[in-house]
């Protein structure tokens, strides 16, 4: 064989063997990259996906290293969130005892306090509303009332400290009408005691039944006071004493018994105005009025009797007519029996009749 066709031939084969070199290198790095691949994909499956019930045999053993770490980091996080719920549960218990601590300091407080306002009250109880001594009278007592009276009525509340004196002037006021004014004060020093002041209702009619108890100066059935409210005498301690002292501003009223119309407010403040008005026309000495007879109210005096008539609406007409008569009234006394007004604008003279043989 020449060499010209040994040539060609020689480079078949090498061009062959680089060939398949070039194919053989081809092929391992395709492999190469292949596995690297896999590698990866394998990798990226084991941290995305969660474990695989397939057994650790199967696995690789980056794989098992990964589930290994994951078994020790579970406990780890239920045990400290099990630490949280201990630690929440112990604050909860805490700030249950400290409410319960303070609800019952509370309590003791307000033990205490009622059991001191309890004390305090048996001792301000154990102090006596008065003793001997204890009363004071502030200005003249009263003449109608007697003050023993009054004392035993403020005696009916035993505390001194407790007494309202302000209820206590008012229920002394109701006890007795006749007080138109009570004030009462307490004194702590230098002794405990009841000052106590009173004013009363000035009386202006005395009320007779009968005609022989005015004739022998006993002691009237009723009185009547400012504001015509009637007390009966028996009910004054003092009224004897009274009566001597206001002789002049009293009027007796002889009103019998069968007489209890007149006994109304009406006609008792009529008669007053009649007393006023036969004090300021007249300074006859009037012993007495007497209501006996309703047509002829009659004032009997030291002297001729006068005859008014009825208690109308012209008694004050009446009245003033006495002042004419005042200058003639002497001349009169001893010779007429009676003066009679009853008539409008007349005046009557009923004189004394002789005896007859």
């Amino acid at each position: 064989m020449s060499d010209v066709e040994r040539t060609p031939s020689i480079q078949t084969q090498e061009t062959s063997q680089i060939d398949g070199l070039a194919d053989g290198e081809v092929t391992s790095s395709s492999h190469s990259d292949a596995n690297q691949v896999n590698t990866d994909a394998k990798t990226e499956s084991s941290t995305v996906l969660p474990p695989s019930p397939v057994s650790d045999k199967s696995l690789p053993e980056d794989a098992n290293d990964v589930s290994q770490e994951k078994k020790v980091q579970v406990p780890q996080e239920l045990q400290s969130e099990a630490s949280h719920r201990e630690q929440l549960k112990h604050r909860r218990l805490q700030k249950r005892k400290k409410v319960w601590v303070r609800r019952l300091q509370q309590l003791i407080k307000l033990g205490v306090f009622l059991a001191l306002a309890l004390l305090l009250t048996q001792i301000i109880r154990t102090f006596p509303l008065y003793s001997n001594g204890q009363v004071e009278w502030m200005g003249p007592s009263s003449q109608l009332v007697s003050s023993d009276a009054i004392e035993r009525e403020l005696a009916k509340e035993k505390q001194f400290f407790l007494l309202d004196v302000e209820k206590a002037s008012h229920e002394l006021m109701d006890r007795f009408p006749l007080l138109a004014h009570v004030e009462i004060r307490r004194r702590f020093l230098p002794t405990q005691s009841l000052m106590i002041s009173v004013s009363e209702k000035p009386l202006w009619g005395l009320i007779y039944r009968t005609s022989t108890d005015l004739k022998n100066e006993k002691l009237p059935s009723l009185v009547v006071s400012e504001d015509n409210l009637i007390f009966p005498v028996k009910s004054l301690d003092r009224f004897v004493q009274y009566q001597q002292t206001h002789r002049q501003e009293l009027m007796s009223l002889l009103i019998p018994s069968s007489r209890q119309e007149v006994m109304t407010a009406f006609k008792l403040t009529e008669l007053q105005r009649l007393t006023q008005a036969l004090r300021q026309y007249s300074d006859l000495p009037i012993r007495y009025l007497d209501w006996s007879q309703p047509e002829k109210l009659t004032l009997v005096c030291d002297g001729p009797d006068i005859y008014l008539g009825r208690l109308d609406e012209t008694w004050e007409k009446r009245v003033k007519r006495l002042a004419a008569l005042m200058p003639h009234w002497k001349a009169w006394t001893g010779k007429m029996r009676a003066v009679d007004l009853r008539w409008e604008n007349q005046v009557t003279l009923h004189p004394i009749l002789p005896l007859t043989p």
